[in-house]
Order: structure tokens, then sequence, then C-alpha cells
């Protein structure tokens, strides 16, 4: 929990220590079963403590992201395959077992005329045709690296994300934890009061119940929150066979910085960003491969040579050994290639709208982040200025312990508390913001130790 946000008294702490109990049970079950052995080959235990770094390096490469990025660079080079086979050496070999009679006359039988004959082809050029192609595969797969590279940043964003979402929701559940612990004693106060003493009506007294109640309830959603946010840390990890414990806190100093200008920002951006860089990829392998699909029908230039065997051999025509150059010329034009040159016209026309459309998102996001950033500084003044009043306040309710003024200390405990999720929550988001527009603008990332 919280250093500092214990309850004062002893009945206080006796009580929420209690109150405590059934949603803290878990993490301690968690714990003790990480201590057991795991199974041969399976991967390492959380740490009691995790750090961020140490959950950044479980990043093992194989979410679903990832993979589904691998698996579209293996089709792009099986494309590139495909076009390569077409130019490679082809060997077949033909038997013709066959039985011929060149003269239908009386006594002039049927005779073996048999063949085996071996063929080597080679494509050599053709002058071309198939460059556009290479070149568009080639950009293709750079495309695809891009965004291999943006899947990565994304995983390791949310990462973080989830890292972060885990400390707040131990932030949020120690700041309800105190509210809860107050109305209670408000509660059980105003019933001793009524029961013993009569001095208070019963419908206050039930006014109380029902706030503590609602308390309670809350306290409950977000005791739920803390194991949901650790389960959602560990498939962001791509561990889901395991719950991480206790969180250390990262040094949040590296975002601590001026908020960005909107324009200067977006330029870089619109620069260099992944996003961009894949569409504006694209978009140039689609306008290569219309480009190839418009000069596919070309001459095809090619060496072949060929090695027969004849059961009956004839000098005149039957060579058993030939070597030659042969040149293919298409005589039907382009007139087979208009649906391939339509289909690679409407895919130019898709990744040019996909690219305006990737554009004109990012132009929305950045303004947004930036935005939030220039709110997230005041809401952190907000906190900041909100934390030391209620930090001089709780001290100066202390001061007046002595003088029998203890209703308002539960009260200054739950102000510092709600102060302290506050200030945090505001200084995650915006480091949470800051680590998205680095991978925007294509910075190095933040290492945390």
């Amino acid at each position: 929990m919280i250093a500092g946000l214990s309850m004062v008294g002893t009945k206080r702490a006796i009580l929420g220590a209690a109150l405590s109990l059934l949603p803290a049970a878990w993490p301690a079950a968690a714990a003790r079963a990480q201590d057991q052995p795991g199974e041969v080959g399976a991967p390492p235990p959380f740490p009691r403590a995790l750090t961020l770094g140490a959950a950044l390096s479980m990043l093992d490469g194989n979410d679903p992201a990832q993979l589904r990025a691998r698996a579209l660079s293996a089709a792009n080079e099986a494309a590139r395959l495909r076009l390569t086979e077409r130019d490679g050496l082809r060997s077949s070999l033909a038997f013709d077992l066959r039985a011929s009679d060149r003269m239908a006359i009386p006594g002039h039988d049927f005779i073996n005329d048999s063949s085996v004959i071996l063929v080597l082809d080679k494509p050599l050029t053709r002058f071309g045709a198939d460059d556009g192609l290479h070149q568009s595969i080639d950009t293709g797969s750079d495309a695809l690296s891009a965004r291999a590279e943006l899947a990565a940043a994304e995983v390791r964003h949310r990462a973080i994300g989830a890292f972060f979402n885990v400390i707040l929701a131990d932030y949020a559940y120690a700041a309800q934890d105190e509210v809860m612990t107050l109305a209670f004693l408000a509660f059980d106060d105003a019933r001793e009061l009524m029961e013993r003493h009569g001095e208070l009506p019963e419908v206050e007294v039930r006014r109380l119940e029902a706030d503590y109640l609602d308390a309670f309830a809350e306290r409950t959603r977000l005791g739920h929150e803390r194991r949901a946010s650790r389960l959602r840390l560990a498939l962001a990890l791509n561990r889901g066979d395991a719950y991480p414990d206790r969180m250390v806190e990262p040094d949040l100093e590296a975002f601590d910085r001026e908020t960005p200008d909107y324009e200067d920002t977006l330029a870089r951006v619109l620069e260099h960003s992944a996003e961009m860089r894949a569409a504006r990829l694209e978009t140039a392998a689609a306008r290569q491969a219309l480009e190839a699909r418009s000069l596919a029908v070309r001459p095809t230039l090619g060496a072949r040579f060929q090695a027969a065997e004849y059961e009956r051999k004839l000098p005149a025509s039957r060579d058993q050994f030939r070597a030659s150059l042969y040149l293919d010329i298409p005589l039907d034009g382009d007139r087979f290639q208009q649906g391939a040159i339509v289909e690679a016209s409407a895919r130019l026309l898709e990744t040019e709208a996909v690219e305006a459309e990737v554009e004109n998102a990012l132009r929305v996001r950045v303004l947004g982040l930036v935005q939030r950033l220039a709110h997230l500084e005041t809401e952190i003044a907000a906190a900041e200025a909100t934390l030391l009043y209620s930090e001089l306040d709780l001290d100066r309710v202390r001061l007046l312990y002595e003088m029998e003024v203890r209703a308002r200390i539960g009260s200054a405990n739950a102000e510092v508390a709600g102060a302290i999720h506050r200030l945090a929550s505001a200084r995650y988001q915006r480091a949470l913001v800051w680590d998205h527009l680095d991978i925007l603008m294509n910075n190095d990332p933040v290492q945390f130790p």
C-alpha cells in the first residue's frame, strides 16, 4: 500500500486490518503459488517485487500483433519466391512409348519408335517485364518492416500501460479503503449512540449505514480491479499463467518535459512515424505493381538444351543433342492482362485512400495527445497543491489530537490518500502520453531499470 496512510488509533487500525483481509488475500496466495517449483521448460515466475524494466524484458515477441506481422512478411517473401521461380532453370524428362507404321500395306508391320527426351530451359531475360514487380515486392517488404516496428512499439506501450494500471489500481484501493473505514466508523459511532444512549434518530443511523455500504461496495469493486489489472499485465507480457504480486514504482523523471508545440510535433510525426511511413511505402509498392502490370507483356529470351535417345534413328531429323537460343514474342498484346491491370489500379486507389486516412487520423491523434499533456500539466499542479494542503491539514489535526479533536483525523487521512491517488494518476497518464508521442515521432524509447 501507500506509506503514511495507516489508520490512527487502536480501534481504527484493528478495524482497517480486519476489513482488508478478504480482498487482500489473493496476492498472498499468488506469492505462495510462485514459491512452488515450475514445470520443466516453463517461463520463470514473476519476482515478488516486479520492476518495469524486468517486466519489459519478459516481452518475447510472441504477441498476436507481432505474430501477424511476421506472417505478413512471410507472405510477401512467398510472392518474391514465386516471381523468382519464373526465371529459374526448368527441366523435364519425356518418355514416349510409341509403335508406328509408316506404310499401311500388307506385310508391313508396326515397329518400335519410342524415345526419351531431356529438356533444360532457362529464361535469360524478359526485357524488364519483372523489374517493377521486384521493386514492388521490395518496397512492400520495407512497409512490412515498418509495420513490424510499429507492432513491437505498441506491444511495449501496452505493457507499460498495464504496469501503470496495476499501480494505480493499488492507489485507488488504498484511497477507497480510507473512505470506507471512515464511513464505517461514523456509522458504528452513530449506532452506538442510538442503541445505548438514544441520542440519534434511527433515520440518521440508517443514512450513515447506507453511506458505509456504498463505500464498501466501491472498495470491493476496486479490490476486484486490482486482481483484474494484474491479469491484464500478465497477458500483456504473454504470461497468462501467473499473476505478478507487487509493483516497484518506476522513475518517471524522463517524462517530465514541457508540453510540445502541436505544429512541430505533427511535422515530426508525419515525417518519422512508422505508421505513416508504412502507409506511404504501401502506396509506392502499389504504384510500382501497376506500372509493372502495364509492362508485363514483353518478349522472353531464353536458352534451351535438349538431349534425346531414339529407338529408331533417322539422321536427317533426329538430333541426339540440341542447344538453342529462343525468343518468345507474345502476339496478343495486353489483351489478357486487363484484369490484372484493373486489379492493380484498384489496389493503388485503396492504398492512397488508406494513406490519406492515416494522415488525417494522425493529425487528430497528435492534437489530442498534445492537448492531453497540457491538461495533465494543470491536473498535476492542482493535485500537488491538493496533496500539500491535505498533508498540512493532517499535521494540524494531529496537533489537535490530544485536545480530543478526533473526528477530523480520519477525514484528513482519506483526503491525503485521495490526493496521492489523484497525483499518481496524473503523472502516470502523462508518462503514457509521452511514450505514445515518442512512438509516433520514432524517438528512442525511455529505458527503465
